[in-house]
């Protein structure tokens, strides 16, 4: 017997002549899969042909499957997916997110959550997955002469709308006086929300002390 599929093929009775050929085939239930012969055969070839030397019993594995879906992605797209989506349960699908040029991934939807990427899902239930991916913007600083700038994100990459919070450092004996490039002004730091790819720099000036001698009278 059986579970979540059939075994067809079998001739009236069982009976089989010495040497003769039973070819059995396997027939999964709606949403299994067959897996492998039981019993007095083995392997997964389906149909199977047995040569009929002795009694046997012969069974056969069926496994639940389900469906992993992609929901389509804009701005990027999903790799890894198995063919057809199907997977037997207990197993994992390995996603990864492609963000297109321009573009980063920041979480995954759906039937997964999270920013792990790739992702590893171990498949209990039929499943459909999607990918946010948000425009991406580069700052980049100009060189600056007798004094830095720091705060810059790494690669200088940045979220449409997020904010950049940047820092004119003068070196020693020069001021900061203001900001050139994307920027202007003389706040320091200097908070900006990037909305485009910018190009930031700042003007340090030379800075010079006047004391005052001690006067009589």
């Amino acid at each position: 017997p059986v579970t979540n599929g059939r075994i067809t093929g079998l001739a009236a009775g069982g009976k089989y002549l010495t040497g003769t050929t039973a070819t059995l085939t396997a027939v999964p239930a709606a949403g299994y899969v067959f897996t492998g012969w039981t019993g007095g055969a083995s392997g997964t070839t389906n149909p199977l042909a047995v040569t009929v030397e002795a009694d046997a019993a012969i069974g056969a594995t069926f496994v639940r499957q389900y469906t992993v879906t992609l929901s389509a992605a804009t701005n990027g797209s999903i790799t890894g997916l198995a063919t057809g989506g199907k997977y037997l349960t207990g197993t994992t699908a390995t996603l990864t997110a492609e963000p297109a040029a321009g573009y980063a991934f920041t979480g995954w939807t759906g039937g997964a959550s999270g920013t792990a990427n790739p992702l590893a899902v171990t498949v209990e239930a039929d499943a459909a997955i999607g990918a946010t991916f948000v425009r991406q913007y580069t700052v980049t600083l100009s060189a600056a002469t007798n004094g830095s700038i720091s705060g810059l994100a790494a690669g200088g990459k940045y979220l449409t709308g997020t904010t950049a919070t940047l820092t004119a450092v003068p070196a020693a004996g020069y001021v900061f006086t203001g900001w050139t490039g994307s920027a202007s002004g003389t706040t320091n730091p200097l908070a900006v929300t990037v909305t485009a790819d910018a190009t930031i720099g700042a003007t340090f000036v030379r800075q010079y002390t006047v004391t005052l001698s001690a006067v009589t009278n």
